[in-house]
């Protein structure tokens, strides 16, 4: 991986890290102060905060480009009218900010987000991923979510599933490249 990338995930995880501490150690003793909006200097980085991204390539046009299957609601899903909400995007957004550059999210297959942004088609991807050994070795992860897996059986559960094991012999659906078709 680029020595670019490397740096811009490092400042992701850094500006993701100070964001949870800052919403932890600014969190309200419960009083309603009635300010409507926060201030500019909550919302603004100060100049000695700022974050440096000269020289970080994937930067220079002022845009994180972030890849996504945006079908998984909360995470990451298209709004009724049709623009990219959820976790994911707040996150980038937030790191938008931090960084000084306009966030954009780009929606691909699940399976092709990781070759994609190996062709610097994307400068990160954001889509709720699991980390394995495979993926591991071609892409720098930052593990801020864990998804669990399970099964979906009918109402009643008429065949009796219990484990994974039950499934042999039966037809099953997976979403295409993820680390259940395994």
């Amino acid at each position: 991986m680029i020595t670019h990338t490397r740096k811009l995930l490092l400042m992701a995880t850094a500006l993701f890290a100070l964001t949870a501490f800052a919403a932890i150690a600014c969190g309200g003793d419960g009083e309603d102060t009635g300010d409507a909006e926060p201030t500019a200097a909550a919302t603004q980085p100060s100049s000695e905060g700022e974050i440096d991204i000269t020289g970080i390539e994937e930067l220079a046009d002022g845009k994180l480009l972030v890849g996504s299957d945006i079908a998984y609601a909360p995470i990451e899903f298209f709004d009724e009218n049709n623009n990219a909400v959820g976790l994911d995007v707040d996150i980038a957004t937030a790191m938008g900010e931090a960084l000084g550059v306009e966030v954009a999210f780009e929606a691909g297959g699940f399976d092709a987000l990781l070759p994609s942004l190996d062709a610097k088609r994307y400068d990160i991807v954001m889509s709720a991923m699991s980390v394995n050994p495979e993926r591991a070795q071609v892409v720098d992860f930052i593990e801020y979510f864990n998804a669990g897996v399970g099964v979906i059986v009918a109402s009643g559960n008429p065949k009796n599933i219990k484990t994974i094991d039950d499934l042999c012999g039966s037809k099953v659906a997976v979403q295409k490249g993820t680390v259940q078709v395994d």
